[in-house]
């Protein structure tokens, strides 16, 4: 039972972070796609690290930061902000985050 919840958090992970790569992503999917991550985030955060390292998820949650930055919507950028600081909590993936900034 344990095994399948860990793979249907994977899947929804990877789905999460492949919707977040795409390019013209809404503000309202933006949003829903951060909490998601921050919510798998409390359910198993070293699995939230590693998909978020393997699929790109570091790089597009910065990207859309980047991009919404200067857009005035204080709760995006909050889930911006609490998503990015969730998947970046290992010494790996601060790396990345480093690296990328």
């Amino acid at each position: 039972e344990q095994g399948c919840s860990m793979l249907c958090s994977a899947g929804a992970l990877h789905a999460v972070f492949v919707a977040l790569r795409e390019r013209a992503v809404s503000p309202e999917l933006l949003r829903t796609c951060c909490r998601a991550v921050c919510l798998l985030y409390k359910f198993d955060g070293k699995l939230v690290a590693v998909v978020a390292r393997l699929q790109g998820g570091i790089e597009a949650l910065l990207d859309a930061l980047r991009e919404y930055l200067t857009c005035g919507d204080l709760r995006l950028l909050q889930w911006l902000l609490s998503a990015l600081s969730d998947v970046s909590h290992t010494g790996s993936n601060t790396q990345v985050l480093v690296r990328h900034l």
